[in-house]
C-alpha cells in the first residue's frame, strides 16, 4: 500500500498485489470480498497539492470480477474527492451486475484546479458478490 493511503476499517479488503488484471502495470491495487458486511470501504490517497495545476483530470485502469453466488444487494463503486475542510464528492460510479472487463476511466477534475484534495475509491454496500475489484494506472495530470 502506498505510505501515504489510508483505508477504512477493516483493512485487510485492500491490499496490493503482483498482477496486471485491470490491463495495466503490475502492482495494482485490489478490493477483496474478504469482508462480508454491508458497509463502506473506502481507500484514499493524502491530499494532492494542485495549486500550480490547470485543467486536471484523473485516469484508471479497473476490473470486476463478479459472482451472483451469494446474491447480495446492490453494491456500489466509486471515486470520490474531498478538498481540505470539506465532505467528500462522488466523481464516478457503477453499479456492477456482472463481469466487467478491464477498462480505463477518465474523470474531470478541473475544478479541483488551485486546490489541495485527496482521492478515493469505495465500495459501498454487500460486498460478497465482488470477487476482486482492481484498480490499476492511477495518474492525475493536466490535460494536454
Amino acid at each position: 500500500m502506498p505510505v501515504s493511503w489510508n483505508a477504512t476499517e477493516p483493512e485487510l479488503a485492500w491490499d496490493v498485489i503482483n498482477s496486471n488484471n485491470a490491463g495495466g502495470t503490475s502492482p495494482e491495487l485490489r478490493f477483496s470480498w474478504k469482508v462480508w458486511v454491508n458497509q463502506l470501504f473506502r481507500i484514499s490517497t493524502d491530499f494532492i497539492d494542485a495549486s500550480q495545476a490547470n485543467d486536471l483530470k484523473l485516469s484508471f485502469q479497473h476490473k470486476v470480477e463478479y459472482d451472483t453466488m451469494f446474491g447480495s444487494d446492490e453494491v456500489l463503486l466509486k471515486v470520490l474527492t474531498k478538498t481540505e475542510g470539506h465532505n467528500w464528492v462522488e466523481r464516478w460510479s457503477i453499479t456492477p451486475v456482472w463481469h466487467v472487463p478491464p477498462t480505463k476511466v477518465e474523470i474531470d477534475l478541473s475544478d479541483l484546479d488551485g486546490e489541495k484534495f485527496k482521492i478515493a475509491w469505495v465500495c459501498q454496500g454487500d460486498p460478497s458478490d465482488i470477487n476482486y475489484w482492481y484498480i490499476d494506472d492511477i495518474v492525475v495530470e493536466q490535460n494536454q
